[in-house]
């Protein structure tokens, strides 16, 4: 009972939607077993084989991703004309409180240049490209007959760095985390380089 309550405010919590590419993704969308980070699209807010492991006894936020990110001079990696992919698998297990308060959207991601000690930080809010309709239903209807008061709710996001940050297309080692009001995940390297001809 417990896990399907769990379920059910993750769902009510992260919202659904449409899919299309950079959406909210459901399972029978994802790849057969993707083989690497690079095949989970960016968007999907469920565990991938590539989310961190949530400790059983703790709270926080955790990342991980590809040590090395290759892109091509000129090129664009998705619709958004990013010009890689660099993906970054974010688990998290707060409570309720905090993502009421702030929500997952509100998270803040960090990078920082080795190079030149330049800082990159943005929310991982995303854009709506489209003007919204005059009246907008309530996304996460209130459950009637039903008192949820769970503690904390575990949940998985997959999202593009350099959609949020404008890092430059050149060669050069970040140090990257992200953060929630006194929340910080564990920092991370990414080196994005140039493809070998």
């Amino acid at each position: 009972m417990r896990v399907l309550l769990t379920a059910l405010v993750v769902l009510c919590l992260v919202g659904c939607g449409e899919s299309s590419e950079g959406d909210l993704l459901v399972s029978e969308e994802l790849p057969a077993g993707p083989a690497t980070p690079f095949d989970v699209p960016p968007g999907v807010r469920e565990r991938t084989p590539f989310s961190p492991a949530v400790p059983a006894d703790g709270y926080g936020i955790w990342i991980a991703a590809p040590s090395v990110v290759e892109f091509a001079l000129g090129g664009s990696a998705d619709r958004l004309r990013n010009f890689a992919y660099a993906p970054i698998s974010l688990s998290y297990h707060l409570e309720n409180s905090v993502l009421e308060r702030a929500g997952v959207d509100r998270m803040t991601v960090i990078a920082t240049s080795a190079s030149t000690g330049r800082v990159y930080s943005a929310t991982l809010e995303e854009d709506d490209p489209v003007d919204p309709p005059d009246e907008v239903p309530n996304p996460n209807p209130p459950l009637k007959g039903m008192r949820l008061e769970l503690e904390s709710v575990e949940g998985y996001y997959t999202f593009n760095l350099l959609q949020f940050l404008k890092l430059p297309a050149t060669t050069d080692r970040y140090r990257v985390h992200v953060t929630l009001e006194t929340f910080q995940s564990n920092v991370i390297e990414i080196a994005l380089a140039k493809e070998k001809s």
